[in-house]
């Protein structure tokens, strides 16, 4: 009855025990809001690499690009046979039997390099324009079968340091079986 009769009596205990209790909740609330932005904006800096195959008569080519919102940095790029991981390079390049002829483009050292959204790096890039003496059909087939061997991962991780599955990804599409007629028509 004591508190009751205090209270009744002087409304502004009533106002300030009201305005702790707002003020308390205001802070809990705020601290919530704060987590969930900070967590929003962690995922929307996340990068997605994806690894692009192209097998075509004049070009054959590895891009590695970043299908994500946030840019990517690679920590480490792991080439290794897909049966043997006992021998493992840094880039595809190196697994690449040497040439005469100059590679449309390439890139042999990626630690450290940042992927912006969108933006890719080639990994090989080979095209028939730079073969002068015609053999670019007997090259293309040795590179597609040294491909099909091998497997690529990335390590990567985003401008916050977030750790990441690894990304791998497999050659092997490199020595897919076409058609007799499609290779007929292509050999013509």
């Amino acid at each position: 009855m004591a508190i009751a009769e205090l209270l009744w009596n002087h409304p502004d205990v009533i106002t300030a025990i009201i305005s702790i209790v707002v003020s308390l909740t205001a802070i809990i609330y705020t601290k919530y809001s704060i987590g969930l932005q900070r967590e929003h904006n962690r995922k929307s800096m996340t990068p997605l690499p994806w690894i692009k195959l192209g097998d075509y008569d004049s070009e054959i080519y590895v891009i590695l690009e970043n299908h994500g919102v946030g840019p990517m940095i690679i920590l480490r790029v792991s080439v290794f046979k897909s049966n043997d991981r006992s021998i493992v390079e840094k880039d595809i390049f190196t697994w690449m039997p040497p040439l005469k002829e100059p590679w449309e483009d390439y890139v042999s050292e990626f630690k450290d390099r940042s992927v912006r959204p969108g933006y890719e790096i080639p990994m090989i890039i080979l095209k028939e324009e730079n073969f002068k003496n015609g053999n670019f059909k007997t090259v293309r087939e040795t590179i597609r079968k040294t491909l099909s061997e091998l497997t690529v991962e990335i390590e990567y991780t985003d401008v916050y340091g977030s750790p990441f599955n690894s990304y791998k990804r497999d050659l092997k599409w490199f020595d897919r079986k076409m058609p007799k007629e499609i290779i007929a028509a292509l050999s013509t």
